[in-house]
């Protein structure tokens, strides 16, 4: 089993950015310190630990016991220390993010004082043996010095530095043999002689078996809290504590330039270089005197293109020079003639000190690539210097986290330094530093190493500076380190000097002096243990702190490099001061580079200076680029250097590409750029600037301009010819007419074959360099259309005048899947000024077509006296409406293709024999994201012309799993289910059809819906049918696809004279133009629907109604409870009926609905219950873009099957009945409710025997309470017009309330009090508008001159209305039955209202 490491941070990804430039440029002259000092502030951080351990070639292996623990939290942060470092770390892109769970070592309390504490001797502790066959252990608190007197000490168990240990050897050579060396308190080394070659301390590792070590104290429950801890073998491991290290004499430099060669001859005299000698003087800067010495090792960096053209030589003496400032450096041997600052101050090479007085060295080992390692380990806070050591033979190669010098996870490290060593004879890598930040990096020299040297390791570290450090040698291994699924793939078999995973960090002065591969190298990734934590950030967006005064030569390939993934910042972001020279194929490769300005930089004797290969919006200012320099050429003719054409035979200042990454990016602004050394002649081919001959589409669009050019070999200026012999024409833009060969002002540089449109006066042509340079301004304009059905369409370009006319075809991305959607036809014309007719016709010659869409776009206009948009005249042909009724091409595929259908993020193919009825269908490719997607193309032309309209959305759908089952539980809410959505150029993307249930039975279901065509919809520049799949490894097949115009209606139309309702009798056996919201819908036989939870909505044609006309709602339902019929009651609501509202949506919002209907009581024998309602037509909703009718208010424990469905125009006139249900025969409610108080119900015997029913009212409180009419819903107040004249009927009786009989009343009581007999009477009250009361009165008549006490009396009175100015309000009538006694009851039936 295999685990995981969540090693890490830290407080210390914590606060990067919190520490200047300048304050982490001070640590430079940092001294050997006390660890006191850094106790507190490292004590200060909390941490809380849980671990998760993996196997031996795991990085993060390398203190690893096989449990898990927790470790205590330690005190919190003081106030001093947390103005520092901030309490939790923050992403690469500065947003907080969540401390990781993680081992950290901090400094031993038990040391707090040990710097004032007296050093005991060794020999009077361990004694006087050389030989010890236990661990050694250095207690904490306790300082020793290591004054043992032989010149070798071994420790075979190897020695656990808890407290201090102090190496102050002064004398001769000592070595230490030991197994590990693990450092949790002090280590010091110090030796400030100058270097002769003859180590004062001398540590070399031994053993081939993993050492372990105790953590003690504070640290004891870290690697799982069983007491011990991993080092590896041959390892040298600071854990909590601190190294202290000085093995150089104050201010010694570690390598500086060459200033000149001499030679010393066989008499000792001095004597010049002459051609064919070789020098054994080097001439450099006195800073050497009295630091180096004799006996020491020197290097000399290559001066050729050879990445392993150095020399090592070993120093005989030193004198002085008759130049004070210089010293004489007599070497053991001579070298070739190197380049020195005399030659040219650019390119002298280095000359570095390899030897130290202080050597770390890996012992012998049976796998000869194996050697020490040194590595700090999760310690952050601490102080770390480490100056003027020798690493030789160290790295561990294949072996994941095993480098010479390597800070491993140890976050925050702003105080500590590597400066002035020397890493040598490498097995893998050289400094590394690993999720760790603001270590400063220092006059290191690398040499000899494999693998990348000095490296940032996972993407993530921060803050680190590299300043003034010297590879070369650096070699390929032989052995790359495995992917463990968290590394990644490694790349050290093509290393880099410096392999840069992260640019927010400066690299500054430094020198990559001779790598097999690459001397510098942003291979901008995260990964590891901890890329999952800054999942949201993407190093190759972030900003470069600073890349200044860096040197790239002699390296194998490129000098810096931007492969495979590339550097896209945000901003732009500056390569300043870069010399680049020698390289022995480029000096720059950008790739897939965007946003960066290469300024004040220097190209020279590289077979290809620049190379900006899919890289954009790229700036170089201030630069020169020189093919082949003198000198260079002196060195190959005299002094056997390789020739700059060994590598391709072929010598180019810039070579550029024809197609940018991104759209809307240019190429490149050239400008103060000087071009020379490109002299006819040295190689096969020669250009200052280059096209080359990859393409992705065929069109050019990689737009650059030139300014302030200065080409000084007027031979071979440009070459065109490799991106014509792939047919892509190509153009320059220049800005003041610097590239011309005479004349002045702008112009351009362009294929031949863009001619057309130019005076041929104004041009003139090279035919060897494929190009022609025109007096005239280029400017390219962009078409992208539908790729499919389009491969013969041809861009039809003329002049305005009708003449001359180009003709040219589109591409598609060869790299991108033929049926993808993105894959657009693009069309490019490159023009120059002037006004053109463009059009898009069927091959050349053809008539006019439309390719669905057109996307025109215009590219910056770079020259000034370019064309201008409306210059440029798109013809668009016309259409028919008829060509609009369906806008799906190609939806039944009975053609057995897939012409018009593309797709998203999966393949395409046509399923012959699995569509509806055998048929064929066509269907996307199972696949591991749930967001495939089938898509066509819709006809923008039909959608302009149909604004406003709406279209019906079918398509039968069809979920396969990769067994080839079908998935059939998807309903109009399932998530992970397709849908159809419309996607415009304005990205909106709108829901338009979901699953709706249906009865057929052939493997497919129904996605329908409704879609207006809106005003983002018909000015879009592309509309997109979208059928999205939702769910992962399944495939789905599509079949009889339609997007049907539905038939404009208007109030007078006879289909508006019907039912408003689409579908509301689900004749079609489906539930088309229903949709619902946390509902579960399903159709049942005999065509109804059934509906449980949320809501469920219906499409209403809100063209059909007119403002201010009354329409009617009904529906029919039943209710089911655990399969039994349940009946609601609308009076009691003992259970809940539903009810019924229209919801209007205006541009995609939903407005304030209407309530329109509500359940009427279910008599008995019915076999359904209904919902009534009567609403008056208003604008809002008349012109909402979609209305719809909602029945809502269900009860989760229920079920409602829905029928009969509908919306009609109400015909009652005011000269008909005001009221509705006159005759009781739909029940009293919602049509009556109790006045006041007492209550309401239904009778069902009515008048004279009718089974309608009645109206009876009982058991209210006052006289004046009784039944009222709900008048708001029910009675249109318009017609009361003033001075109109009613008649009230109605049918009345009333009984005794306690015993049921029918008793009398007085038809002479009028007056209002005290009703002890009185009959009952009708009150009338209207108010209008504004409030104001405008009738207030109750009428008591009746036909009979007596009361009828077993049967009915006819109430008939007249009503006249008083004259007023206004409307009656809605809702501002009432008509009330009241004003008898209350031991009365009332029953009523055939109630009136007619005007006279």
């Amino acid at each position: 089993m295999k685990f995981v490491s969540v090693l890490v941070v830290w407080t210390a990804l914590v606060g990067w950015v919190q520490d200047d430039y300048q304050s982490k440029m001070a640590v430079q002259g940092a001294s050997i310190r006390g660890s006191s000092t850094m106790t507190t502030r490292h004590m200060n951080a909390t941490w809380s630990t849980t671990l998760l351990y993996q196997s031996a070639e795991d990085d993060d292996d390398d203190m690893t016991p096989v449990l898990r623990s927790r470790m205590a939290p330690a005190a919190p942060l003081s106030s001093s220390s947390s103005s520092r470092y901030s309490s939790s770390p923050r992403s690469l892109s500065g947003e907080p993010v969540p401390l990781p769970n993680t081992d950290t070592f901090s400094s031993l309390s038990c040391n707090n004082d040990i710097a004032q504490q007296d050093c005991d001797s060794w020999t009077q502790t361990f004694g006087s043996k050389a030989v010890h066959t236990n661990r050694i252990v250095i207690e904490c608190g306790r300082c020793m010095d290591l004054d043992f007197e032989g010149p070798e000490l071994t420790l075979q168990q190897g020695i656990d530095v808890r407290g201090r240990l102090v190496f102050r050897n002064a004398g001769p050579a000592f070595t230490l043999y030991t197994s590990m060396l693990a450092v949790q308190g002090d280590l010091i080394l110090a030796s400030r002689k100058p270097v002769d070659g003859k180590p004062a301390i001398h540590i070399v590792m031994t053993g081939e078996n993993d050492q372990y070590f105790e953590p003690i104290e504070e640290n004891a429950m870290n690697c799982g809290g069983v007491g011990q801890c991993k080092a590896g073998k041959k390892a040298i491991v600071v854990a909590g504590g601190k190294i202290q290290a000085q093995g150089l004499p104050p201010d010694a430099p570690t390598w500086l330039k060459l200033h000149d060669v001499k030679r010393v001859l066989d008499q000792g005299q001095m004597s010049d270089i002459t051609d064919g000698q070789d020098p054994n003087v080097l001439i450099v800067d006195k800073a050497v005197d009295g630091k180096w010495a004799a006996g020491a090792e020197v290097l000399v960096t290559s001066h050729t293109t050879k990445w392993d053209g150095h020399q090592v030589r070993t120093i005989e003496s030193i004198s002085q020079h008759s130049d004070p400032n210089y010293v004489r450096i007599k070497l053991d041997s001579p070298i070739p003639r190197p380049t020195t600052l005399l030659d040219d101050p650019r390119f002298a090479v280095e000359v570095a000190l390899l030897s130290r007085n202080i050597v770390l060295e890996g012992g012998p080992d049976s796998n000869a690539r194996h050697g020490g390692h040194l590595w700090f380990f999760h310690t952050p806070f601490v102080d770390q210097f480490l100056e003027g050591v020798e690493v030789r033979n160290f790295g561990q190669q294949g072996t994941l986290g095993r480098y010479p010098i390597h800070f491993h996870f140890c976050g925050d490290n702003a105080g500590s330094v590597v400066a002035k060593n020397t890493v040598r004879n490498s097995h893998q890598r050289a400094i590394v530093v690993h999720g760790t930040n603001n270590v400063r990096v220092e006059d290191n020299v690398v040499f000899d190493t494999k693998g990348h040297a000095i490296i940032l390791e996972d993407g993530i570290e921060t803050g680190n500076e590299f300043f003034r450090n010297l590879g070369a040698f650096t070699r390929a291994v032989e052995v790359v380190i495995p992917n463990n699924g968290l590394n990644g793939d490694e790349t050290d078999a093509a290393p880099a000097t410096f392999w840069m995973s992260n640019p927010s960090n400066s690299w500054i002065g430094n020198v990559a002096a001779g790598s097999e591969s690459s001397g510098f190298w942003f291979e901008l990734r995260l990964r590891g243990a901890m890329a999952s934590v800054f999942a949201g950030s993407d190093p190759r967006s972030l900003p470069l702190r600073k890349f200044e005064g860096n040197v790239a030569h002699s390296n194998g390939d490129r000098g810096l490099r931007t492969y495979p993934i590339g550097y896209m910042p945000d901003n732009v972001q500056t390569l300043n001061g870069f010399l680049s020279y020698r390289n022995r194929n480029k000096g720059l490769f950008f790739h897939l580079t965007e946003n960066v300005a290469v300024v004040n930089s220097i190209f020279a004797d590289n077979a290809v200076a620049i190379d900006l290969d899919r890289a954009e919006e790229i700036m170089l200012t201030n630069v020169t680029i020189i093919g082949q320099t003198d000198m260079y050429q002196d060195l190959v003719e005299i002094g056997g250097a390789p020739s700059l054409c060994k590598f391709q035979d072929e010598l180019v200042g810039m070579e550029i590409h024809t197609f940018v990454h991104r759209a809307e990016s240019n190429g490149a602004v050239v400008r103060n750029v000087v071009f020379k050394g490109f002299e006819q002649g040295m190689c096969a081919r020669v250009a200052h600037i280059k096209f080359d001959d990859e393409t992705r589409t065929g069109m050019f669009d990689w737009f650059t301009t030139f300014e302030k050019v200065n080409i000084m070999d007027r031979d071979n200026l440009f070459d065109f010819c490799p991106a014509e012999d792939v047919g892509v024409h190509s153009y320059l833009i220049d800005m003041d007419g610097s590239l011309r060969e005479n004349g002045s002002g702008p112009g351009s540089l362009i294929s031949v074959p863009l001619m057309s449109f130019v005076d041929s006066s104004a041009c003139q042509v090279h035919n060897e360099g494929c190009y022609a340079y025109c007096g005239v301004c280029f400017r390219t304009m962009r078409f992208d259309v539908n790729p499919s059905g389009t491969a013969n369409i041809v861009l039809k370009v003329c002049k305005s005048t009708g003449s001359p006319c180009t003709y040219t075809f589109g591409f598609t991305d060869p790299y991108l899947d033929p049926t993808d959607a993105d894959n657009h036809r693009l069309y490019n014309a490159h023009l120059p000024q002037g006004s053109y007719k463009v059009a898009f016709v069927d091959g050349i010659g053809g008539a006019e077509v439309w390719p669905s869409f057109v996307i025109q776009t215009f590219e910056d206009k770079l020259c000034p006296e370019s064309f201008d948009e409306s210059d440029i005249k798109l013809s668009i042909p016309s259409v028919q409406a008829s060509q609009c009724n369906d806008l799906i091409k190609n939806g039944d595929f009975k053609a057995l293709n897939m012409e018009g259908w593309l797709e998203r993020s999966g393949g395409l193919a046509p399923v012959p024999n699995k569509g509806i009825g055998g048929s064929t269908a066509i269907s996307d490719a199972p696949a591991e994201s749930s967001r495939d997607t089938i898509v066509q193309f819709v006809d923008t032309r039909c959608l302009k012309l149909m604004r406003g309209r709406y279209y019906e959305i079918r398509a039968w759908v069809k979920l396969v799993n990769k067994s080839g089952a079908p998935y059939s539980s998807c309903n109009l809410d399932s998530k992970g289910c397709p849908e159809v959505r419309i996607v415009n150029s304005a990205m909106t993307r709108p829901k338009v059809a979901l699953f709706v249930p249906a009865l057929r039975d052939h493997g497919f279901q129904l996605l329908h819906g409704v879609f207006l065509v809106d005003q983002d919809t018909a000015e879009s520049s592309f509309t997109e049918f979208h059928v999205e799949r939702n769910r992962a490894d399944f495939s789905m097949q599509i079949d009889d696809v339609s997007m049907q115009l539905m038939p404009a209606l208007s109030f007078d139309d006879p289909e508006c004279q019907e039912n408003l309702v689409e579908n509301g009798h689900f004749e079609s056996g489906d539930a088309a133009f229903w949709s619902e919201s946390s509902a579960v819908m399903s159709m049942r036989p005999g065509f109804s629907l059934v509906l449980s939870k949320g809501y469920g909505r219906v499409f209403v044609k809100s063209s059909c109604m007119r403002i201010d006309k009354r329409y009617e709602v009904i529906v029919k339902f039943r209710m089911y409870r655990n399969g039994k019929s349940v009946v609601c009651d609308p009076i009691t609501s003992i259970i809940q009926c539903p009810t019924a509202r229209l919801v209007p949506f205006k541009n995609g919002a939903n407005m304030a609905g209407l309530r329109v209907a509500d359940a009427l009581e279910t008599l008995p024998g019915a076999t359904s219950s209904s919902l009534y309602g009567v609403f008056l037509a208003t604008t809002d909703l008349i012109q909402a873009d979609r209305l719809f009718l909602q029945l809502e208010n269900f009860n989760d424990a229920y079920e409602y099957y829905i029928d009969s469905v509908s919306i009609q125009f109400n015909t009652k006139g005011c000269s008909d009945n005001m009221l509705l249900n006159s005759d009781m025969g739909m029940g009293v409610s919602p049509f009556w409710s109790a006045a006041g108080s007492g209550f309401i119900e239904w009778k069902d015997e009515g008048y004279g025997g009718s089974s309608s029913g009645a109206l009876i009212s009982r058991e209210r409180a006052l006289p004046g309470h009784g039944a009222r009419y709900n008048t708001a819903a029910f009675l249109d107040g318009r017609c009361l017009a003033a001075g109109s004249t009613w008649e009230i009927t109605a049918q009345i009786k009333v009984f005794d309330v306690v015993t049921g009989l029918p008793m009398p009343c007085n038809l002479n009581q009028l007056t209002a009090l005290p009703f002890v007999d009185a009959c009952p009477s009708v009150r009338i009250t209207i108010q209008d508008t504004e409030g104001t009361e405008i009738y207030n009165d109750f009428v008591r008549a009746y036909t009979n001159n007596s009361w009828n006490l077993n049967g009915w009396n006819e109430f008939k009175a007249s009503l006249e209305l008083p004259q007023w100015n206004g409307q009656v309000a809605r809702g501002g009538v009432a008509i009330q039955v009241c004003n008898f006694p209350i031991i009365m009851g009332v029953v009523v039936d055939d109630f009136v209202v007619r005007m006279v």
